[in-house]
């Protein structure tokens, strides 16, 4: 069934709980007064006043059906009497639904026989109709303003049409229609019943919208709120499962009519007055020259809705599996926010909704106000095109050869809070964390088409390096986060290393003072032994940074800096080609390296592995480091064999402006890379002459060795350093002005 097929999603809360209670009837009466009597006696309960007690009966239409108003009535009201105690209940508070329903006579279920004058109808509620029935329930003051106490109104658009509408008009608490005995009137069109099975809807569950969000997101939101997100088997079931119960009943209900219908929700006071003036009727019979008024609904055959249907369907399900078989192993931001559209736009394209509460289709451009900022968001317009064509479709936002939306819309266009999901509300800090992260990617890759980079050869190495710095940073923010995650299990970290957080700098000098044993301040503690699964700092790199290889990573596989670096290659590739991709990988794993003497040394469970720990010993649980050094042998000496020349030497030689005692340390990442390579101390050295740092002592074993100083610093690092998306747009249009001269083939 659809209820067990569609319905199912994930629980937004972890409990739930019914409570349910079988109640005697003849303490009902004495219960219920007393209810009654709290709500009145204790002001916090004032929300509960005019509590009703709610019995119903549902689906006896068929069971009172009549050609005779009057009979119907009888047959109703004789059931009613025979099992309700008349001393129970208030006429004025006891409600019953009067509705009438209009449908075609020619109709037919599958595999009948249809006579060859048959048509099948659909009738649908005009507009401007209903808007006159509304009316006419409005009560006017003298100056002619809506008075007090009016009924509210609510319209519900069908598949997204201007001219057809369904309608309810609630009558306000303390109201004269409420007074009276009118509590409640819909109206609306029979065609939703194809699409409804025990009030669930083809494509109606919210969750489905998740198969649009990038799967390496999943899994590293999955990491950082310490749940399950959604079941992508649960989603894709459902999504099918939604077609093909939408294909069924197109197609098996051609030859069917579906109607019309309106129901009253009145007191049993008014329908015996209803029920007098019926009886007035019966005694003197219709009036045959009264002229009959002009139909409130339009008449069209059942094939050509349903064709409709079809097609209102069949193009946003075209444009999401469309999107879908054409992204990449990660999914781009641009990607998601068509696929959500998609998506979102099913819910709307066959049955009366609340379109105008989805901000996403119905509005066009808004703004708002954001701590003194003014923000601006862009919707897709349906209203515009709703009321202009008569058929809700998307303002031209959309560059249809890409099908992606056109700049500068897609960076205004509101899909909703897709990337946080409230299961994660309970670890807030950590998966805003990784939205921002996804959020200030997806934002450097609509840089290259806005600002036309291929045509800017500085402006492009310009977005490269802020790549570099990019990931560089998240990599810097994921090992914080695993020092306190190691921290909680077996506290170490010192009061300066929570003073610096991210902004540690990982090398010897840099990480001497953060850890502290038995209360002692002591530097980090170097993996040494024989039985290092990394000696060389190209492999470890390759452990960390590595996705394409079948080495496991139960635990850390999936973090934020692994996945973004894996949709930066792509991006790279996609816009560059594989080459340059390749290219820029390995000068950022070269670039880690020179900003990374010291390296966290995984295991397969966790990013930074932790010691034994033995309490008859003294040994107390750390976290363990791979210290890496440059042991290039003819440009650099080991300390303990002779006066020591370091890398550090090496550095300052390179740039003595920058880089040295007192110097800031700062280096664009090319230049760094060039000055390196002038010394002598090439890119694909990284293979063979990093390694760990460690000595030997004979039968004790060895001892670790570090590389001295401070490691030098990117500046565009410094530069993004906490910025926000404002501030990073507000950079690149620096560094876009400052370069506009290099652009080729056009004016700046």
């Amino acid at each position: 069934m659809a209820i067990s097929a569609e319905g199912l999603r994930r629980k937004e809360s972890s409990r739930e709980q019914l409570v349910k209670h079988a109640i005697q009837p003849q303490y009902l009466d004495r219960l219920w007064n007393a209810i009654i009597q709290s709500i009145e006696d204790n002001p916090g309960f004032n929300r509960f006043r005019g509590a009703t007690l709610f019995a119903h009966s549902k689906n006896i239409k068929l069971e009172f059906m009549n050609s005779s108003l009057t009979k119907v009535y009888d047959d109703w009201h004789s059931k009613w009497t025979a099992t309700i105690d008349a001393q129970f209940y208030n006429p004025d508070r006891t409600f019953v639904d009067l509705a009438k329903q209009v449908t075609s006579q020619d109709t037919a279920l599958p595999f009948d026989h249809i006579p060859t004058n048959h048509e099948a109808e659909v009738f649908l509620w005009k507009k401007c109709c209903l808007e006159a029935y509304a009316k006419s329930r409005v009560v006017l003051e003298a100056d002619g303003s809506p008075a007090r106490g009016n009924p509210k109104r609510t319209t519900y658009p069908w598949a997204t049409m201007r001219d057809t509408i369904g309608q309810t008009l609630f009558a306000v608490p303390h109201g004269q229609e409420n007074m009276d005995g009118l509590i409640y009137s819909q109206f609306y069109a029979l065609i939703k019943t194809p699409f409804d099975s025990s009030k669930v809807y083809v494509f109606d569950n919210d969750s489905v919208e998740n198969l649009a969000l990038d799967p390496g997101y999943i899994r590293a939101l999955q990491q950082a709120g310490g749940g399950i997100t959604f079941s992508k088997a649960v989603a894709e079931f459902g999504y099918q499962h939604s077609k093909k119960r939408a294909h069924a009943n197109l197609v098996d209900n051609r030859a069917k009519s579906y109607g019309i219908r309106e129901e009253h929700r009145i007191s049993q006071t008014m329908m015996e007055e209803i029920y007098q003036q019926w009886q007035q009727w019966d005694r003197y019979g219709d009036e045959d020259d009264i002229s009959r008024p002009h139909l409130p609904y339009y008449i069209i055959p059942t094939k050509g809705v349903l064709d409709f249907l079809a097609a209102q369907i069949n193009k946003y399900c075209f444009l999401f599996e469309h999107i879908l078989s054409h992204t990449g192993r990660t999914y781009s931001l641009p990607e998601t926010t068509v696929m959500v559209t998609a998506l979102r736009a099913l819910r709307f394209s066959y049955g009366s909704n609340l379109l105008q509460q989805e901000s996403l289709l119905y509005k066009d451009r808004w703004e708002h106000m954001r701590d003194s900022r003014l923000i601006v968001k862009e919707g897709l317009g349906m209203e515009d095109t709703m009321t202009r064509c008569g058929l809700g479709w998307f303002l031209p936002k959309f560059n249809w050869a890409t099908c992606r939306l056109a700049s500068p819309h897609g960076d205004n266009i509101l899909v909703g809070n897709a990337l946080v999901h409230k299961e994660y509300e309970r670890r807030w800090r950590a998966v805003k964390d990784l939205r921002d992260v996804y959020i200030r990617f997806n934002q450097a890759a609509s840089w290259y088409d806005r600002y036309n980079l291929s045509c800017n050869d500085t402006l492009l190495n310009q977005w490269l390096e802020y790549l570099f710095a990019l990931n560089i940073e998240q990599f810097n923010t994921d090992i914080w986060k695993e020092m306190l995650k190691s921290h909680k299990h077996s506290p170490e970290l010192s009061p300066l290393a929570f003073q610096l957080q991210e902004n540690i700098r990982f090398c010897y000098k840099g990480m001497k003072g953060l850890f502290l044993v038995d209360g002692v301040a002591a530097p980090p503690h170097f993996v040494t032994g024989n039985k290092m699964r990394f000696h060389k700092a190209n492999d470890l790199l390759d452990f960390l940074f590595s996705w394409r290889d079948d080495q496991e990573r139960r635990g850390w596989a999936h973090k934020p800096y692994r996945i973004i670096l894996q949709k930066t290659f792509e991006l790279i590739e996609r816009y560059m080609g594989k080459w340059v991709a390749e290219d820029w990988l390995k000068r950022f794993l070269y670039l880690v390296q020179l900003t990374h003497w010291v390296l966290p040394y995984p295991t397969q469970l966790n990013l930074i592995g932790s010691t034994k720990t033995n309490n008859n010993a003294g040994l107390k649980r750390r976290m363990m480091w791979f210290s890496s050094v440059y042991a290039n042998d003819e440009k650099v000496k080991l300390p303990l064999r002779e006066h020591p020349q370091t890398l550090h030497d090496i550095l300052r030689r390179a740039s003595p402006k920058n880089f040295g005692p007192g110097r800031d340390n700062a280096w664009e990442a090319d230049d760094l890379v060039i000055a390196c390579s002038r010394q002598g101390f090439e890119l694909d050295e990284l293979l063979q002459h990093w390694v760990v740092g460690k000595y030997s002592i004979g039968s004790k074993g060895y001892i670790p060795l570090w590389e001295r100083g401070m490691l030098p610093r990117l500046k565009m690092m410094e530069d993004i350093h906490q910025k926000g998306l404002d501030e990073l747009e507000d950079l690149i249009a620096v560094f876009r002005v400052k370069y506009a001269y290099l652009d080729r083939g056009g004016a700046s």
